[in-house]
Order: C-alpha cells, then structure tokens, then sequence
C-alpha cells in the first residue's frame, strides 16, 4: 500500500526535478550586458538639460532574439515636460 502511494508521486517528482534543473541553468547564466561596467560615457559633472531623443530605437531580449519589444521607436521628449509611457505587460515600457 505505502509503495502505491509514494508511486503516485513519481510524475510530479519527476517535474519538480526537470523544473530544478531549469532554476539551476538559469541562475548559472552570465548575463551579455554587465550592469556594474563603468565603460560608456558618464554625465557626472555635466550640464543636464533633460532633452531626451531617442531616434530608430530596436531592442530584443537575449532571452527572446526573434521578438522586438521596440521596433523602430522614436521619442523626443523635451526639458520641462512629463511622459507617461503606457501600454501591455511585455510592451517595452521598462526597456525604454
């Protein structure tokens, strides 16, 4: 009877260790973009104007290659002024 029982749970042992595994791999990845670099350009000390201009802009998530969350996406958004960004989950709001 209690060999019945722990039979019963096989499928979702066997689940639950598939789903391990992916955690795992997913915790062991090395991100492309390295979000403590300190190469690129620094606006330390800089005039800030707040002129904002994004012309053309294509993003994807290393995750997802073939699905553009910004196709072609041109913004300018000017000093002084408030923009909401709004839209689905997934939209690219974060990304912008």
């Amino acid at each position: 009877m209690q060999a019945s029982n722990f039979f019963a749970f096989v499928p979702d042992i066997s689940s639950a260790k598939g789903a391990a595994d992916s955690i795992i791999r997913l915790l062991d990845l090395t991100p492309v973009i390295d979000a403590e670099s300190t190469d690129g350009k620094s606006v330390l000390g800089e005039t800030v104007k707040g002129h904002i201009q994004l012309e053309n802009v294509h993003f994807s998530y290393p995750t997802r290659p073939r699905t553009q969350v910004l196709r072609g996406l041109s913004l300018t958004i000017e000093p002084g002024t408030y923009v909401a960004l709004v839209g689905s989950s997934g939209c690219g709001k974060s990304t912008v």
